[in-house]
């Protein structure tokens, strides 16, 4: 007589196959349960497990992204949302991450540049449109030391010192004057000395190894700090900094760390993110009169709000707080800055360009957040805004965290 076993290739509950005599007999509910544990198992993520981490030669860090999945930006393989950090796709040792508003991008030690999720203006830099769902390589790139996303745009600062840009170019995003998207690496001209970049919404900035700064996309806000409010490309110097040792390119307004630990801004200031005291746009580059006592050692601008970290481990916010981003436990905008009520002392800090998000790496290595949550791109596992820090579960040792429009990304390693 024949045997008769459940049909691999139909899901119809009363499919079968002959089988010959002799083989193992599994009973068909069974062979269902174990077909529904191997789906669950292959689909599940893996960011937090020990075991995940060992099955790659004992890489220096891993790379974990969260939040909304739609186009794929979380890199996991699937479009579906993540309350909490997923690995990156296999992106391992990472040294830099940048969130756009619908995709990811990392650059590894071996100087590649990997990124995932919207492509519609060929901002992952593959040659083509086609969005992807897990970390694929940017085309035609040299080694890169350090990546930034744009909303639609992504820059590599290659280790040469030259930087490359790739994406949307309609407000000349790529400093080659504007015009059609670009799909694969281009150079941005004139920058050959360059030792930071930072994407905003539509525009860019680029630190010069002199201290100064270039700035090129859509000025409307005087975002380029140029004295003008109009669209510049190929990139122009920023006015009247020198001794500049950071940048930070928010939504429409930028930020700059001088060597002495001054903060200076310019660009939108509708919501008070220039810190100011006042509402009013500025395109030429002013003093944070408000952290002239504070000596500051990094900067992140938002999509409308600033953050600043002091040497004391301390952080200042001031802008936009429609959803706690100043964490001060309120959602009351503010002009000027505001000590964000971090626990523990933060050795540094971190938003986007497109983000109402904040985060924060404390000396002990956990990532914290706070601010927009409704996609839950603070990771720690709801989707309510939280006015205050929360911490952010399955990663520690943090080394680095972007924000972006409603996901975000982040270097570190799995928590035991």
């Amino acid at each position: 007589m024949n045997h008769l076993v459940r049909s691999t290739s139909a899901l119809a509950p009363h499919s079968f196959i002959p089988r010959p005599r002799g083989q193992l007999t599994i009973p068909i509910n069974r062979l269902f349960l174990l077909a529904v544990i191997w789906t669950l198992w292959e689909t599940a993520p893996k960011a937090w497990t020990a075991s995940t981490a060992e099955e790659s030669a004992a890489p220096q860090s891993f790379t974990f992204a969260w939040g909304v999945n739609g186009n794929g930006q979380v890199g996991d393989g699937t479009t579906r949302p993540r309350r909490k950090p997923n690995l990156f796709g296999n992106v391992r040792d990472a040294i830099s991450v940048s969130s756009g508003a619908s995709h990811n991008v990392a650059a590894q030690a071996d100087g590649t540049v990997r990124s995932s999720g919207s492509n519609a203006a060929g901002q992952l830099g593959i040659g083509t449109t086609e969005e992807q769902h897990v970390p694929v390589p940017a085309v035609g790139l040299g080694p890169t030391s350090a990546v930034a996303a744009g909303s639609f745009f992504s820059l590599a600062l290659l280790s040469d010192e030259t930087v490359w840009g790739w994406g949307r170019d309609l407000s000349g995003e790529l400093g080659d004057g504007g015009g059609p998207n670009e799909l694969s690496p281009v150079p941005v001209p004139g920058l050959n000395d360059i030792t930071q970049v930072s994407a905003g919404s539509t525009y860019a900035l680029a630190l010069h190894a002199d201290g100064t700064i270039s700035a090129w996309g859509e000025g409307d806000h005087g975002q380029l700090g140029n004295g003008s409010f109009d669209t510049v490309s190929p990139p122009v110097k920023v006015s009247e900094l020198t001794d500049i040792v950071a940048v930070s390119a928010g939504g429409a307004h930028a930020l700059a760390l001088k060597s002495d630990g001054t903060v200076w801004a310019w660009g939108y200031d509708f919501f008070g993110e220039l810190g100011d005291g006042a509402s009013e746009d500025q395109p030429l580059p002013i003093q944070v009169a408000a952290l002239s006592d504070i000596v500051v050692v990094a900067v992140a601008a938002g999509e409308s709000h600033s953050l600043a970290l002091a040497a004391d481990g301390t952080v200042w916010a001031c802008g936009l707080n429609s959803n706690g981003q100043l964490g001060d436990g309120t959602t009351t905008d503010h002009s000027t800055p505001q000590k964000v009520q971090v626990i523990g002392s933060i050795v540094d800090i971190g938003t986007g360009s497109t983000s109402s998000s904040s985060y924060a790496i404390d000396a002990t290595g956990m990532l914290w957040a706070w601010g927009s949550n409704g996609a839950a791109q603070l990771g720690d596992g709801t989707k309510s805004d939280k006015l205050l820090p929360v911490a952010i579960p399955r990663i520690s040792q943090a080394r680095a965290v972007s924000g972006g429009f409603q996901q975000a990304i982040a270097i570190g390693l799995p928590q035991q």
